[in-house]
Order: structure tokens, then C-alpha cells, then sequence
């Protein structure tokens, strides 16, 4: 009997076992992703993503299978991206700089002359001392051009230049006036003298003056004798009727001479002044002025030779607006000097290679009213040593982009690869960071079609991962090797 009780129960055991092993296990079902529409607008936030892995099914327990060693090596992880350089968008930088419209400064294709400010020159040679409303006057040597009706005011700030650059001799081979209320196209050039009322200061050219036609053109008061004074001092009396012998010229030594009649080898070197018999500094404020003609002659070569220009100013050249290259750089935080810039065109412009010292001393003109930005200007920048419509200023690992208004659009945008290609940077993709920093990686081969272009005041560029969006004001892109 006991032996059949417990048959019974064991068999009872097994059947209720196999009723378990038949049970359905619990399990979590996957949600549902529910479908979203693509924004009319470009997002400034990562969308939200829905979970890219189901959550994980309850499983029966059981006695885990003991675990065999792998055989494979595991795999590593993919190295970090390495950064070979950063473009910060210029627009973005000059929203918080003062603009500035400097004459001294901030002009377009203007020669900048070092040469001798006028109001020293007069205090340094002239006997007679003019005040601001004493007439003066400039005449051109080559065909006695004359600007005049000026007043001593007005000539006083000028400066005169003595040694023309080899880019303006072809036109403007002898002395010139520039300053900041000197036109280029409508003054003389070449200049001969200029007269400030009783004084004249002549400048020597290549050919020379003969004397009694020189005092004819100067109105020269009329004497009976004249005394020609030299630099050191030396001085000799002409007759006025021995004056017609008597020419000014360049010596062999490069002084501006004059005839010395008593024996024609030799010259009256470095002539200094010429001046009517008697008349001396000392006794200049007794002389008797005549109503009209001059009094006295300052040769301006023999009087500048051992002088230091003291003066730096524009010949020509448009005054733009511009930003300080110190401040935009401080702005984008590249405080570290290198070695040079090159300032890379998005036009056809040649490129050109800028001395750091001599860039951050400029201005850089982001657009004017032909549509030529951006570039550079400045005192330490060469007549035509400039690249327009630059895009790109290149300091190392660090580049400043400057999108022009020109590509305000989707349809007249720029495409990043050829602003990549003209940089000559090897890329495998590029990260572009929002203001708002969000951001977006684009791989080398999906930026055949990504411009770059303006909205509103913003600088966009296109979505890859979003199609259709614009990844709305970059502020920087950072190039991936």
C-alpha cells in the first residue's frame, strides 16, 4: 500500500511539472515609434530621437552556461577625430565692433608717402612767418598748372614728398603734395614751388631753371643785386644783369647747384636761399614788402637733404569703413602672434602674404559700393599689395571666413567645397557648431551639395543629417583629418 501512495504522487509531481513548462513568460512589448513631420523651419535643437534598441524581454531564469573564452581579439575603439583647423565666420565676429571711417587710415588703394610736413618746413626756412590766412598757391614745373586760392591753413597740414616710390614715377616723376585734402587727379603733381605769401619754396627738377626766367615766374622782386646763399654759409652777390648766365641745376653729385661765374668749374654748391642784396633773417622783419611778388627763394633740396621725414600720409586712394584687425582678432580669441597671414580670395584676386606685424596694425573694409570686400587697408599696406572679395584670412591652424552679402541665399550661396579647395586642406569631414551649439558632422563625400549663404543677419549652412534645414548661424567649422 505505501508503495502504491507514493507511485501515485510521483506521477502526480511529473504530470503538474509538464503543465508549468507549458506557460506563456511575460514579456515587455517594444514601443511603438509614432511618425513626426519634418519642420517647415531648420531646427536649433538635435530633434528628438526615438530608442534605437527595444527594451529588454524578462527572461526565464535558468543556470547560465559556463563561459568559453573568446576567440577573437576584442575590438577596439575608433580613435577620436583629430581637428587640423578651425574656421570662425568673420560676419558673426564684427557684430559686436565699432566700425570706423578713418582718412588716415582706413583708405582703399591709397600710395602712403613719407615726406615733410609742410608747417615745419615754413618754421624751419621761411624769414617772413605766415599766418593761416596768408595766401599760397602750388604750381606744377611740367605745365605750370597752378592750384591756387588756398590759404596758408590749408597747405600747412599737407606733406611734400621728395623721393617718389617707383610705382608713382611714371606719372608723377618729381616732388609731390599728399595729405588728407590733397585728390590725386586734381592737383598739381611734379610741383615746381609753392608760394606762401612773400616766400617761395622751389624745388629742383631734372632740368634745372635758368634764373631770369624763374624770377619772371615768381613775380621776384626787383633789385639791383642778389645774394645766392649756400648751405654752409657761403654766399655770393650776382648783379642783376649777370643773371641772365645764371642757371640752377642737379651737379654730378646730386646737389642743387647754381652757375658760379667767376670761374665756371667750379658751383655754388647746395644752394639755400637766394634773396634781394642785404636782406638777412635778422633784418627781415624792417624789410619793406612789395604788395605783390615774393622776396625770397628757399630751395627745398638743399634745405630737406639732412632732414628726417617726419611725416606719413595718403596720396589718393577712398576712404572706407572698417574694423581694427586687433579687435576682430581678440574677438575670435587669437591672441598668439605667427608668423604671416594669407589673405586667400573667393574671386579671382591673387592671393597675398601679409606680415603679421603689418596685419594686425590694418583695417579690413568688409563690403563697399562695389560689392569688392572683404580686404585689407592701412598705412603699412603697399599701393596694390591687396586681395578683394577675401574670404579667407589664413593664420596657421586658424582661419577667418567672411561670407560677402553677394551669397544672401540658398541659390547664390557658396559651396563649402570650394572654400575648403582654396584653403588646400585635407578633410575627411567637417563639424559645423551653431551659436546655439548645436552641431552637425558631414562627411567629406555628402558636401557636394552644402553652401553656405546668409539669412536675415545669420550665416546658414546646409543640413546633411536634416534635409532640407539649415544649420542656422554657424559660428565656427571645425576641419577633420
Amino acid at each position: 500500500m505505501k508503495k502504491l501512495l507514493a507511485l501515485v504522487l510521483a506521477l502526480a509531481m511529473v504530470v503538474g511539472l509538464a503543465a508549468c513548462g507549458n506557460q506563456p513568460v511575460e514579456t515587455t512589448p517594444a514601443p511603438t515609434q509614432a511618425a513626426t513631420e519634418a519642420p517647415t523651419q531648420a531646427p536649433t535643437q538635435a530633434p528628438t530621437q526615438a530608442p534605437t534598441e527595444a527594451p529588454t524581454t524578462k527572461a526565464p531564469e535558468t543556470t547560465p552556461a559556463p563561459t568559453e573564452p573568446p576567440t577573437e581579439p576584442p575590438t577596439t575603439a575608433a580613435p577620436e577625430p583629430v581637428v587640423v583647423g578651425t574656421i570662425q565666420i568673420l560676419n558673426n565676429l564684427l557684430k559686436g565692433l565699432e566700425a570706423v571711417k578713418d582718412p588716415e587710415n582706413t583708405r582703399y588703394q591709397a600710395y602712403w608717402l613719407d615726406g615733410y610736413k609742410l608747417d615745419k618746413v615754413v618754421e624751419d626756412n621761411f624769414w617772413f612767418a605766415p599766418d593761416d590766412e596768408t595766401a599760397a598757391k602750388v604750381v606744377a614745373y611740367s605745365d605750370m598748372y597752378t592750384w591756387d586760392g588756398l590759404n596758408f591753413a590749408t597747405l600747412k597740414n599737407q606733406g611734400l614728398c621728395l623721393d617718389v616710390p617707383e610705382g608713382l614715377t611714371k606719372n608723377y616723376p618729381e616732388g609731390l603734395l599728399f595729405g588728407l585734402d590733397v585728390k590725386k587727379d586734381n592737383h598739381p603733381y611734379n610741383v615746381g614751388w609753392i608760394t606762401v605769401g612773400p616766400e617761395v619754396l622751389l624745388l629742383v627738377n631734372g632740368d634745372g631753371f635758368e634764373v631770369p626766367y624763374l624770377f619772371e615766374d615768381l613775380k621776384m622782386v626787383e633789385a639791383d643785386s642778389y645774394d645766392f646763399i649756400c648751405a654752409d654759409g657761403f654766399t655770393h652777390t650776382y648783379e642783376a644783369d649777370e643773371l641772365a648766365d645764371v642757371s640752377i641745376f642737379f651737379s654730378e653729385s646730386g646737389t642743387a647747384d647754381a652757375t658760379y661765374l667767376p670761374d665756371k668749374k667750379y658751383t655754388l654748391m647746395d644752394i639755400l636761399y637766394i634773396v634781394p642784396h642785404g636782406l638777412t633773417a635778422e633784418n627781415a622783419a624792417e624789410f619793406e614788402l612789395p604788395e605783390d611778388g615774393v622776396v625770397k627763394i628757399t630751395v627745398a633740396n638743399s634745405a630737406l637733404k639732412e632732414a628726417e621725414p617726419d611725416y606719413k600720409g595718403p596720396f589718393g586712394g577712398t576712404v572706407q569703413t572698417g574694423y581694427k584687425v586687433s579687435d576682430i582678432l581678440a574677438a575670435a580669441g587669437l591672441t598668439e602672434a605667427v608668423e604671416s597671414v594669407k589673405a586667400i580670395s573667393l574671386g579671382e584676386s591673387a592671393p597675398t602674404d601679409i606680415p603679421y606685424d603689418q596685419f594686425i596694425e590694418r583695417y579690413i573694409v568688409p563690403n563697399d559700393s562695389k560689392d569688392r570686400g572683404a580686404y585689407t587697408v592701412g598705412q603699412s599696406q603697399a599701393y596694390g599689395q591687396v586681395t578683394i572679395n577675401c574670404g579667407c584670412y589664413v593664420l596657421g591652424e586658424n582661419i577667418l571666413l567672411f561670407v560677402p552679402d553677394a551669397a544672401a541665399d540658398q541659390a547664390t550661396g557658396i559651396a563649402l567645397t570650394d572654400i575648403l579647395a582654396r584653403l588646400g586642406i585635407e578633410y575627411t569631414a567637417i563639424n559645423v557648431i551653431c551659436s546655439d551649439g548645436f552641431s552637425e558632422t558631414i562627411d567629406a563625400a555628402d558636401l557636394a551639395e552644402v553652401k553656405i549663404y546668409h539669412v536675415g543677419e545669420n550665416v546658414d549652412v546646409d543640413s546633411v543629417l536634416y534635409a532640407g534645414y539649415t544649420l542656422a548661424d554657424a559660428v565656427t567649422i571645425e576641419i577633420i583629418k
